[in-house]
């Protein structure tokens, strides 16, 4: 059995470094930057859409390698959860419907073999990872839940608010209540982004020490993501190879 722990691992330390830059740029901006207020807070809201960036695509990246993981160690889609084996179907079934130029046949024939594969629990099956990790919108908390969702987690922010960093982080002893604050906190900082590029008359601009509270809890939050991903996954890989050896 392949531990899935480094290839998850390997997502958190790309994070780890771009968030180091963020920090970087932060101190440059308390340190050195403008002393024009408009030219310092476009400087700061655009550390806001970089931040909101970086975190969009780790969270896109940490499903696509634990789907991976999954696609590599479960030979038989079967044996995949069910909402996983539906947002895979479904995932084709779209693929399908758009793909009507000349020259993609070769990837139309691709997918429709593939899900021959997966009714019938043929090897080398595929997942369309980016299809199932796409995001519709902002990575507010309900395109979290959603992307978890299709890839068979289905209480994903509990099992992350289900620790002593986040009762810390939050303050509250109740579950349930943790994962209320976490939500509005983690969609603050989405809303804050829109606010930059959408009405950009409307965003006054964080602070510094603002940021830096919202760097700090969507590496917390990734952290912990990483950690729910490889828990599942081991679980799932462990119950395969039961399930070979009959």
């Amino acid at each position: 059995m392949t531990d899935p722990a480094p290839r998850l691992q390997s997502v958190v330390d790309d994070f780890e470094i771009a968030c180091g830059r963020l920090e970087a740029i932060l101190r440059h901006i308390e340190s050195n930057g403008p002393a024009d207020r408009l030219l310092r807070v476009t400087m700061l809201n655009n550390m806001i859409v970089a931040l909101s960036a970086t975190v969009e695509e780790t969270i896109r990246s940490i499903f696509s390698e634990y789907l991976l993981t999954l696609e590599e160690e479960i030979r038989d889609h079967r044996n995949l959860r069910k909402a996983l084996q539906n947002a895979n179907f479904d995932a084709a079934v779209a693929a399908l419907k758009k793909l009507k130029a000349d020259g993609e046949i070769d990837r139309r024939a691709q997918i429709a073999l593939n899900l021959e594969k997966c009714i019938k629990g043929r090897e080398s099956y595929f997942l369309l990872r980016d299809e199932i990790t796409y995001n519709e919108a902002n990575f507010r908390t309900e395109q979290v839940t959603a992307i978890a969702k299709r890839s068979g987690l289905t209480e994903i922010l509990k099992e992350v608010c289900d620790c002593d960093e986040l009762e810390d982080w939050t303050g509250k002893e109740n579950l349930d209540t943790r994962v209320t604050v976490l939500v509005g906190q983690w969609n603050e900082i989405f809303d804050e982004r829109d606010l930059v590029v959408h009405k950009i008359s409307s965003a006054n601009g964080w602070g510094p020490d603002r940021i830096r509270q919202a760097l700090s809890l969507v590496r917390l939050i990734i952290g912990r993501i990483n950690i729910c991903l490889l828990n599942d996954a081991r679980t799932l890989l462990r119950n395969e190879a039961l399930r070979a050896r009959g």
